[in-house]
C-alpha cells in the first residue's frame, strides 16, 4: 500500500517537473506557434501518467516479493530480479541521492551567502 502511494507522490512531482504544459511547433516559414494546454487537460494527463508510473512500480514489487517468498525462485524472476529490477534500484537510489546532497548544498549556499552579505 505505501508502495503505491509513495510512487504515486512522486510520479506525480516528476510528472510537474519534466512534462511541459506548453509546445512550440513550426510552420513553413520558420516562424514558431506556442500552444498552451488548458490546466484541466494538463491535470489529468499527469495523473494519468502517475497512475502509470504507480502501476509499473506496484508491479516491479510485487514481483520481487514473490521472488523472495517462494522456497525455489523460478528462474526467468531470479533473473528479472537480478539483472533488471535491481541495477534500475540501485541507479534511482543513487540518482536520489545526489539530487538531495545537491540540493542541501545549494540550500546551505544560499543561507550562507545571505548571512554573509
Amino acid at each position: 500500500m505505501k508502495c503505491a502511494v509513495y510512487s504515486f507522490i512522486v510520479g506525480l512531482v516528476l510528472m510537474i517537473i519534466f512534462v511541459p504544459r506548453t509546445t512550440a511547433y513550426e510552420n513553413g516559414m520558420g516562424m514558431y506557434t506556442t500552444v498552451t494546454m488548458p490546466y484541466a487537460d494538463y491535470f489529468f494527463m499527469i495523473v494519468r501518467y502517475a497512475l502509470i508510473f504507480a502501476s509499473i512500480c506496484v508491479l516491479v514489487l510485487f514481483t520481487v516479493e514473490v521472488n523472495k517468498r517462494r522456497e525455489q525462485p523460478d528462474p526467468f524472476l531470479r533473473f528479472l530480479v537480478q539483472w533488471v529490477i535491481e541495477p534500475i534500484q540501485s541507479f534511482f537510489v543513487g540518482f536520489f541521492g545526489v539530487i538531495v546532497v545537491g540540493c542541501f548544498c545549494v540550500i546551505v549556499i544560499a543561507i550562507l551567502d545571505w548571512l554573509i552579505f
